[in-house]
């Protein structure tokens, strides 16, 4: 539970953090909604401003936002990654990029990746 709170209050105080300026001078979202897949599951509501703030931590936007140059607007997750299942361990499918991607950050940063941290 610690550590969620610490996770928690790093991303509140972050939000006072300017966004880094890498996708063409287009302002970053606050939040995602990650419906691309809500006939199968409840929508994901996540903070991107949140999570951007702390991109400075680590080795910036490219962890997340992978294979798109720094100075273009970055593509949606879905545009590479299908919604179905993928056969390739290098080109998940939309679910498995998700997880892939959130559930190693969390793991390393709080040590636990309970599901209701995402999904409410």
């Amino acid at each position: 539970m610690i550590e969620l709170l610490t996770f928690v209050t790093i991303a509140l105080l972050d939000r006072s953090s300017p966004v880094p300026d890498t996708a063409a001078s287009q302002p970053a979202p606050a939040v995602v909604v990650l419906d691309d897949l809500e006939d199968l599951y409840d929508p994901v509501r996540f903070d991107h401003l949140g999570h951007a703030g702390m991109a400075d931590m680590g080795d910036g936007c490219v962890v997340c936002h992978h294979d798109s140059p720094a100075d273009a607007p970055h593509p949606a997750c879905r545009e590479c990654h299908t919604p179905g299942p993928s056969a390739s361990l290098t080109m998940p499918g939309l679910k498995g990029a998700y997880h892939r991607q959130c559930l190693s950050c969390h793991t390393e940063w709080s040590h636990r990746a309970a599901c209701n941290i995402c999904h409410v």
